[in-house]
């Protein structure tokens, strides 16, 4: 008996000393867009978060970007040697104390009533819902060019087609992470170089509902030097692709041959 309520008041005092929020922020070789990534977060109005900044390796000026901000109380910065963006983001998750994890990439920026928005979301939905995900804006970094980006409630067929949700517009429950971690032995797949966030949406969506909130919350960077827009990518998705849904021609000549040589030339190939 006296045990008992002695795991109550701790459980009890834990609640009360966790962050509402953990942000989990991997770089490398981000010194051209990390400051903005990070001030996006610090000039959130929902102040209840903690954020984790990964330095995976970095081998220009991120690191010296970084330091101005260890002064921040709610801000922990890591820097150790490259390790691929799903083991940094493993072992993000692993050091994570928030009751929600959202995630944003260092070419990435918020809006400031983001997370506001999303953690509103989830606690006035049922458990069953573990993913909040909102619209977002396409930001095209050469030409500053901003195209709106709507999504939808979407099925899970629609989640097991393409990656239609940017992991920097998402909002977890970290009971359905941890649910995954105990069921298949990891968050992000440590095997997977890319597409290593649609593979997370699939899996997760095995073991909870997802959550659309129709509004623009974000923005996300695009640009030539970034891993989305290279034919690596293109082979990464395709293979995902081929394990979830079978053999699929027309998804192979979009992602491995079409999306590359749009990339590339920069215009619209049909």
């Amino acid at each position: 008996m006296i045990y008992s309520l002695f795991l109550q008041i701790i459980s009890q005092w834990e609640d009360l000393n966790m962050q509402k929020v953990s942000v989990l922020l991997p770089v490398y070789n981000g010194e051209q867009y990390i400051a903005r990534a990070v001030e996006s977060v610090l000039d959130q109005s929902f102040k209840d978060y903690e954020l984790l900044i990964f330095n995976d390796g970095s081998t220009d000026h991120t690191q010296d970007i970084l330091e101005k901000y260890r002064v921040c109380h709610n801000v922990r910065i890591y820097a150790d040697k490259n390790k691929g963006v799903a083991k940094t983001l493993n072992r993000a998750c692993s050091l994570a104390r928030g009751k929600y994890i959202t995630f944003i990439s260092h070419d990435d920026f918020w809006l400031p009533y983001k997370l506001a928005t999303e953690v509103k979301t989830l606690e006035s939905c049922s458990r069953k819902i573990g993913v909040a995900y909102s619209n977002f804006y396409q930001f095209y970094e050469e030409t500053k060019g901003i195209h709106p980006k709507f999504l939808a409630q979407l099925t899970r067929r629609q989640i097991r087609e393409k990656c239609a949700i940017n992991i920097s517009s998402a909002l977890v429950r970290r009971s359905v992470l941890d649910r995954l971690k105990e069921a298949q032995g990891y968050i992000f797949d440590p095997t997977l170089q890319d597409c290593m966030d649609w593979d997370l949406w699939i899996r997760l969506d095995q073991i909870c509902d997802f959550k659309h909130i129709p509004q623009l919350l974000s923005y996300y960077g695009i640009h030539r030097k970034q891993m989305t827009r290279g034919f690596s990518h293109g082979v990464a998705s395709w293979k995902l692709h081929l394990k979830w849904n079978g053999f699929d021609p027309r998804f192979f000549v979009n992602s491995v041959i079409r999306a590359p040589l749009r990339n590339m030339l920069g215009r619209s190939i049909r």
